[in-house]
């Protein structure tokens, strides 16, 4: 399995993201965390569980979230986020030209 930590730059802020590729990959999934929460929370069971049927995983971490830089709990704007998808898409598409899914997280807690 192949897993790699990057950065990337958007604007005034620097993003961290990390993938995991399996040796016979069939698909990738880009996650996309939910507020409050960072991209290695699902590392103990979502991205294991996709691992084990051969499917590779990107994710990264919104504005403001686990490694990336920002003010807690603040993003620009909705375009920001949807610009910072696409960037971690087309990362995706360098990785790999195997199919790519989009998964996001929505938690709502009591």
């Amino acid at each position: 399995m192949q897993f790699q930590e990057f950065y990337f730059n958007y604007n005034d802020y620097q993003l961290f993201g990390q993938y995991w590729l399996p040796e016979d990959c069939k698909a990738i999934v880009l996650l996309v965390h939910g507020m409050g929460e960072h991209s290695s929370r699902y590392a103990d069971y979502v991205i294991p569980q996709l691992l084990a049927k051969q499917i590779g995983v990107i994710t990264y971490d919104n504005f403001g979230h686990g490694k990336s830089s920002g003010k807690r709990g603040h993003c620009p704007e909705y375009e920001s986020l949807m610009d910072v998808i696409d960037i971690v898409y087309q990362k995706a598409k360098e990785l790999s030209i195997l199919p790519i899914f989009f998964m996001a997280i929505v938690w709502e807690g009591i």
